[in-house]
């Protein structure tokens, strides 16, 4: 019996060390939006570049509900930063605040350069996928129809 109760409570100890801190998870998400916008500001951006970005970053799901929305002409403009275009100042502004919320949603804003307007209202949900951070989901004021996360609110 010791033996069992042992092995329930290393389980439990090395179930908790794959799972992401907050802090874990802001400096995760910094880091793709660091690659990403990076790849974006290039001149010559390769889009087989920002798509293994976004495998890398993002769990397949969402790779695959993007780029279904992107074929049916459903997105014409980039959920990660909710805007068209780019600026390549906005990593040194982004802000990242986990948000009250059932789910492990962030909250991205950043300041647009060439206006100073503040962009935000977008939201990230962080999971954990054997042990690595994933972006599952970018809400952008309004859903994307996705059942999984159909009542995500940002306040």
């Amino acid at each position: 019996m010791k033996n069992f109760l042992f092995v329930i409570i290393l389980q439990f100890i090395c179930g908790c060390n794959n799972l992401s801190t907050e802090k874990e998870d802001i400096l995760f998400i910094k880091k793709f939006y660091q690659e990403y916008n990076g790849e974006l500001s290039k001149e010559a951006e390769s889009i087989s570049k920002r798509d293994s970005i976004l495998k890398s970053y993002c769990t397949s799901r969402l790779v695959s509900f993007l780029e279904k929305q992107y074929r049916e002409n459903e997105l014409d403009w980039d959920p990660f930063l909710n805007a068209q275009d780019m600026n390549i100042k906005t990593p040194e502004t982004l802000r990242v605040i986990k948000e009250n919320s059932k789910y492990n949603l962030y909250s991205i804003s950043y300041v647009w350069a060439p206006t100073g307007d503040t962009v935000d209202n977008i939201g990230l949900i962080i999971i954990n996928e054997k042990g690595t951070p994933k972006i599952d989901y970018v809400y952008i004021g309004e859903g994307f129809g996705d059942e999984k996360y159909k009542d995500v609110e940002m306040k």
